[in-house]
């Protein structure tokens, strides 16, 4: 005898339906939570369709035109410049040509000059043809024959605001006219009289701080981000350095330096100071009545006792001049009681205070031009006594002393040709540099 009872041993057909319904039901309701959990992350993972905005508006010609691949952008710089206020053309500014690995923008205020494969824009004063040189994160780039800029570059080289919204799927630029616009509806509900919207003042705008001014005219500065006084508003005057992100501070008649902190780099005691350059970090600065150069942490380079320092480069726009205190990346050029000399960039006195002039300027020729530099030679013309005399790097005058009549150039095919006048004869400097090399080259 079996010791199960049957009915133990072999279930019952109506538990078995029970059971399999179950397991369908329980199927199913899994089923519908992964369905619903997939729909979910695709939606989830499923990004909007880009929209591209300029100044708080969509515009559907600023998609068009940029390059996006994935989470990487890329900005065709002449053909955004007219988009954002500028004139956009091919070639270098000065040397004027169709060359496709150069190009540059233009506006009333600024003129900026970018080279294939380079990280390094320059960014030129139209007025004063005065120029600096910003750094960008990622060098320009050749497209399909088209120049390209990443977006902080954009920013840099417009003088504008970029942002990407991942979430959104948008991309914004706001341009510096229209974030002046803001900020200034923003300072007057913060009671101040108003902002500074000098074109160099305003730049500091992208980094959302503004130059502000009170009741009284007293200058302040502020972070409209963070809703923070970066420095009070009682300064006589506050402008700001867009090169080095620095604030020139004015106070009692006397000028310092701030950076964008509001900490002291250089205290405010001098009569006046001007950035010569970013790269060097040196500063020109007058102080009781006379001119000087000290360097960031304030310590003399050239003592304070020259009635000027720098060129006015006007006078040799041909020559392509960068800054109008150093010539050739070398020479500072000093002033006292109208004799002229140079220095190098460490406060090395090159040559004796005894030129009358420094350059050679024509006035009565259509094809000669005035110069001051000969960069193939690093050379330095210098005038005395009515004669030209060639100066190089050590400051001593090529050929022992040698004088000509005139020192000029003429573009030809594109290159600059140098011709020196000498009793009345004139030649190619380039075919007689051996014989100015020598030291017998005066006796000639």
């Amino acid at each position: 005898m079996n010791i199960f009872d049957e009915e133990f041993v072999q279930p019952k057909k109506g538990n078995k339906t029970k059971n399999t319904t179950k397991i369908l039901l329980i199927c199913i309701i899994l089923i519908s939570i992964a369905i619903v959990v997939i729909m979910v992350l695709m939606m989830a993972l499923k990004k909007e369709p880009l929209v591209v905005t300029l100044d708080g508006k969509s515009n559907s010609e600023l998609k068009k035109i940029l390059l996006i691949e994935e989470k990487d952008v890329k900005i065709p710089i002449k053909e955004i410049a007219p988009l954002l206020g500028y004139n956009g053309f091919n070639g270098d500014y000065i040397n004027k040509s169709e060359e496709t690995d150069k190009c540059y923008i233009e506006s009333t205020d600024e003129i900026v000059n970018f080279v294939a494969n380079s990280n390094k824009i320059e960014k030129i004063n139209p007025k004063t043809l005065e120029s600096a040189y910003y750094e960008i994160d990622e060098p320009v780039k050749i497209i399909s024959g088209k120049l390209y800029i990443s977006p902080k570059g954009m920013m840099k080289a417009f003088n504008v605001y970029y942002e990407y919204n991942e979430k959104n799927n948008k991309i914004i630029i706001q341009t510096m006219p229209y974030i002046m616009d803001i900020y200034k509806k923003s300072a007057l509900e913060l009671e101040f009289a108003s902002i500074s919207d000098d074109f160099d003042d305003a730049k500091a705008s992208i980094d959302d701080l503004v130059i502000t001014i009170d009741n009284r005219g007293k200058y302040g500065v502020y972070d409209m981000a963070n809703k923070s006084e970066i420095l009070e508003t009682k300064y006589d005057k506050i402008s700001y350095i867009p090169v080095s992100n620095e604030f020139l501070i004015t106070s009692n008649g006397k000028m310092g330096i701030k950076d964008a902190q509001g900490k002291d780099i250089i205290k405010t005691k001098y009569q006046d100071i001007d950035l010569i350059s970013q790269s060097t970090k040196l500063y020109v600065i007058k102080q009781d009545d006379r001119y000087g150069v000290i360097d960031k942490n304030d310590t003399i380079v050239i003592p304070a006792s020259f009635d000027s320092i720098g060129i006015d480069i006007k006078k040799f726009e041909n020559n392509n001049l960068k800054n109008k205190y150093i010539l050739l990346d070398y020479y500072i050029p000093v002033m006292k009681d109208k004799k002229w000399a140079l220095y190098d960039l460490n406060g090395k006195q090159l040559t004796k205070l005894d030129y009358d002039s420094l350059g050679c300027v024509v006035s009565n020729s259509k094809t000669a031009k005035s110069t001051i530099i000969i960069p193939e030679y690093d050379l330095i013309v210098g005038k005395k006594d009515k004669k030209y005399y060639l100066i190089n790097r050590e400051g001593k005058e090529l050929g022992n002393g040698v004088d000509f009549e005139s020192v000029y150039f003429e573009k030809e095919s594109g290159k600059d040709t140098y011709y020196i006048t000498r009793k009345e004869k004139t030649v190619e400097l380039e075919k007689i540099m051996e014989k100015l090399l020598s030291t017998k080259a005066n006796n000639e």
